[in-house]
Order: structure tokens, then sequence, then C-alpha cells
């Protein structure tokens, strides 16, 4: 983040950029919380923040997005946000899809409208302020981070491996806030058999612990097939809970291409197929007309670059 200019222009335009993601590398329940492990790629949020129309706060240009409303309210409310003016958003990101375009236009819409202020935004305290209105995603940490969506605190980070995505989608679009609800009374209902937790519900969280074992394990020592193992077994755990058509053998197609597996949107409608930049750049036009034969009724959503989180932000 940029310090604040000196002299007497503390009310400037600023601009902030937070990636979105293609899902999540992993999710699910780890020691009792609601963990995720980040999947950010080169596709962006750009909020930029212009002093003036003396409202007395910061007015959001764009009308269809509520929760960036909620987050700069809240942010105002925390006295993180000064002056008065407009931010208007800027996203590549498909909504309701699992690209993370909630938390990456709120967390670009806060930290432009703090920094025009004169003020610096932290990652951490966005984090929960963020998760205090939904379910969060982590991308406004640097790097790959493990992550409690429902508190909005950091519990580990890596550097970001080099990967490439195929990202494809099965159409249609989930709530996320709507989602968790659903799926935690899902959870209750299966889990508790005569008071005792079944068989199936621990037989879930070991192999989401294994899940989750393996891709922080994969990061840490630079192995990309160990983080598309983990990546893929959590892909296949829920199922359960939002079904994916055709995934485990769309699993067997990216092996045969010589992929490493794939990740999902755990609460939305796309996967990302997990190659090498070699064979991304050698099997690009195999690998799409692969999958229009194979399955025809995915969308294609193009490539995309695996790619550190955090925010970028810039103030003249």
């Amino acid at each position: 983040m940029l310090p604040t200019p000196p002299g007497d222009n503390s009310h400037v335009w600023a601009a902030a950029r937070v990636p979105g993601t293609c899902g999540e590398l992993v999710q699910g329940y780890l020691d009792g919380e609601h963990m995720i492990i980040t999947a950010p790629i080169n596709r962006y949020s750009l909020a930029i923040a212009v002093p003036g129309a003396p409202t007395g706060k910061w007015r959001l240009s764009t009308p269809d997005a509520p929760k960036t409303r909620q987050a700069l309210s809240a942010a105002e409310s925390a006295g993180w946000v000064h002056g008065e003016g407009t931010v208007s958003l800027y996203s590549a990101l498909q909504r309701g899809k699992g690209m993370g375009s909630s938390t990456a236009d709120a967390a670009a819409a806060v930290a432009a409208a703090c920094l025009a202020g004169g003020l610096p935004c932290q990652p951490e305290a966005l984090g929960r302020l963020l998760a205090a209105i939904e379910p969060t995603d982590g991308t406004m940490h640097e790097g790959i981070v493990l992550f409690n969506s429902l508190t909005g605190q950091m519990a580990a980070r890596w550097s970001c491996p080099d990967l490439r995505l195929a990202i494809v989608d099965w159409g249609g679009t989930v709530d996320t806030l709507t989602f968790h609800q659903k799926a935690q009374l899902k959870r209750n209902g299966i889990a508790l058999t005569n008071g005792a937790l079944d068989r199936d519900a621990h037989f879930r969280a070991a192999m989401t612990r294994r899940a989750f074992t393996a891709v922080m394990r994969g990061l840490e020592s630079g192995n990309p097939r160990l983080i598309g193992w983990g990546a893929s077994l959590s892909a296949f755990i829920h199922q359960r809970y939002l079904y994916k058509p055709g995934l485990e053998k769309l699993h067997g197609l990216v092996d045969a291409l010589g992929g490493y597996g794939l990740c999902i949107a755990h609460t939305g409608t796309i996967a990302g197929l997990l190659f090498p930049p070699e064979k991304a750049t050698a099997n690009r036009k195999k690998i799409k007309t692969a999958l229009a034969r194979s399955f025809p009724f995915l969308n294609w959503l193009g490539w995309a670059r695996l790619c550190d989180g955090g925010l970028a932000a810039y103030r003249p």
C-alpha cells in the first residue's frame, strides 16, 4: 500500500485491484473451522475512488453490487473511510460462478476509498470486515493462503506455484451466503444419528483433512502433482453438497492430457483444469477440442494463470 503523499492533498483519487479466483484449491472443515486454500487467478476487479459529490459518504456507482455497498458502509462505520465521493467498479469476473467476484469487488472498493481519504487498508482487518457480511475469499492477502472464510482470519501463506488453468462452467449461478446456510443444515442433518457422528461424516472429515494436507505439502515443497491430487480430492468430496455432472470423467480427461488434476468452485459452477505451463502452451488447441467433444454441456471460459493474491493500490 502506498503511503500518504505529503502536503494538503489528503483527498485525491485512488485505485485498487484485487484478483478473482477459480474456486478454491481445498474447502472444508479443518479442526472445527471452515477453511479454504485460495486459488487466485490473473483476472481482476478494479475500483477507482474519486472524491467529490458532497453526499457525506462514498457512493458506489455500480448499481448491482449490494455486498460491495454493504462493505463500504461497514468501513465508514468503522472509521476507515474519510471524505466523500464516488467509487466505480470494473471487473473481469463473472458473478455467481465461484470466481471470488464479491470479495474482489468489495475489497478493491474499500481499499480504494480508504486510500483516497489518505488511510491505508490492512488485509487482515479487511478480511474480518468482509467475513462479517458473508463467507469470503482470502484474496486480499498476498500469495496462496489458508483462510477461515467465516471469520476472515489467515492461518498460513505460501508462494504461488506456476500453474495454468483451463476454466469450464456447468452454467447457472450460486449465491454464496444461501449455499452456506443450506449446506450447514444438510451437514447437521446427516452428521447426527442418535446423537453420534455417523460413519460417512467421519470418512468425509478424514478425506477433507487428507486434501488439505496434500495441498499444503505440495505448496511447501513445490510439488504440483500433490497440489492437483489434493485439490481433486476436495472436489470429489464436495459432490455431495453441490453436484457437478461428469466431474470424475473430466478428471480422467485432464490426466490423459498431461494435467495434474482439477480444482472447483465449491460454492459455484466452475472448475479449473490444472496444467503445467508447457502442456498448456503446446496443447492449448488439443485441450479445448477434447473438452468440446467429450463435454458439450460445459461452457468454455478460457485460460488463466494461478497468481499471487493481494491488494494492488495506487494513489498519485
